[in-house]
C-alpha cells in the first residue's frame, strides 16, 4: 500500500514545497505536514503532485485534463490561475485526492523542479535506502548512544554505519561541500561519543548525526537552494573544523590509551603488593 508521497504539493493557491501527504488505500489524503525527519512509508515522486476535487472514478479522467491545461500553460502561475485548476483544486485536504501530472523536460515552469534523472537514482538506491535505515535506527532508536557503551567496538562501529551517507555525498550526487558537511557531522559524533565516564553516551542521545546527514542529502536530492547554499558556504569552515576535530580525536585517543595503561599498572602493582 502507497502510503505517502513527498515533495511539492499545490493546495489551494499555494505550492506547499517539500511536504509530505499522506493518503489511504483509496488515494484520499488524510493529512498533509511539512517534511522533517521521517522517511518510512514515503515514496519519494519525480512529478509535481496536484490535490484536485473529484470522486474516485473520475481520478483518471481528471489528470488528464489537468495535465492538458498544465502542458498548455507558459507558465506554473498561469497554470494556477487557470478556470481549470480552480475547478479541481479543493481547499478541503478530506475531499481531495491525489492527482499526478508529467512536468515536460523540454518546457520550463516557474514551479521548483526536481531534476528526476538524479532522484531516481539516488532515492531508489540501496545506498540511499540504507541511510534511511541507519539514521531511523541509530538515531530514532538510540542504538548510536547504546553502542558507544560497548568499549572499542562503541567508537568504531558508529563511523563504519556513516559510510553509506559518505558514498552517496562521492558518487552519487558528486558534491565535495556535501562530503565535508557529513564527514564533520560524523567526526564530531565520534568526538562525542569518547568522552569517558559516560557522558558522551549522554550527549549522544542529543546529537543525531545520522538524521542530520539523511536531512542534508535529501535537500540535495531535491535541489533545495536553502540547504545546497548554507552548505557550499561553510565548506572551507567545514574543512578547516574536520582537520581540528581530527587533531582532537587523535590527540583524546593517545590520551585515553595512556589513561587506560597508566590504571592498569597502578591496578596491578596495587595488588601485587
Amino acid at each position: 500500500m502507497i502510503k505517502g508521497y513527498l515533495g511539492n504539493i499545490c493546495y489551494g493557491k499555494s505550492l506547499l514545497k517539500n511536504h509530505i501527504v499522506l493518503i489511504n488505500e483509496e488515494g484520499k489524503i488524510k493529512d498533509i505536514h511539512p517534511f522533517t525527519q521521517e522517511c518510512e512509508g514515503i515514496i519519494f515522486c519525480d512529478n509535481l503532485i496536484v490535490i484536485a476535487k473529484c470522486n474516485k472514478d473520475d481520478i483518471k479522467n481528471i489528470t488528464e485534463i489537468i495535465q492538458g491545461e498544465f502542458d498548455k500553460s507558459n507558465s506554473y502561475n498561469d497554470f494556477l490561475d487557470s478556470l481549470t485548476y480552480k475547478k479541481y483544486a479543493t481547499s478541503s485536504k478530506e475531499n481531495a485526492h491525489i492527482i499526478e501530472i508529467e512536468i515536460k523536460e523540454d518546457k520550463e515552469y516557474d514551479a521548483y523542479k526536481i531534476e528526476s534523472t538524479q532522484h531516481n537514482n539516488v532515492t531508489k538506491s540501496k545506498s540511499y535506502k540504507l541511510v534511511c535505515i541507519l539514521a531511523k535506527v541509530m538515531d530514532r532508536y538510540y542504538i548510536d548512544p547504546i553502542i558507544g557503551i560497548i568499549p572499542i567496538a562503541g567508537d568504531i562501529i558508529p563511523p563504519l554505519c556513516s559510510i553509506p551517507s559518505i558514498y552517496i555525498s562521492v558518487i552519487k550526487l558528486k558534491s565535495i561541500p556535501l562530503t565535508l558537511a557529513i564527514i564533520l557531522n560524523i567526526l564530531i559524533d565520534t568526538l562525542i561519543g569518547i568522552i569517558p565516564f559516560f557522558i558522551g553516551n549522554i550527549l549522544d542521545f542529543y546529537n543525531k548525526a545520522y538524521i542530520k546527514n539523511l536531512n542534508l542529502i535529501i535537500g540535495y536530492v531535491n535541489n533545495n537552494k536553502q540547504v545546497i547554499k548554507e552548505v557550499n558556504k561553510r565548506a572551507i569552515l567545514s574543512a578547516l573544523l574536520i582537520l581540528g576535530v581530527t587533531i582532537l580525536l587523535i590527540a583524546a585517543i593517545i590520551f585515553t590509551s595512556k589513561f587506560v595503561v597508566f590504571l592498569w599498572e597502578y591496578f596491578n602493582n596495587l595488588f601485587k603488593l
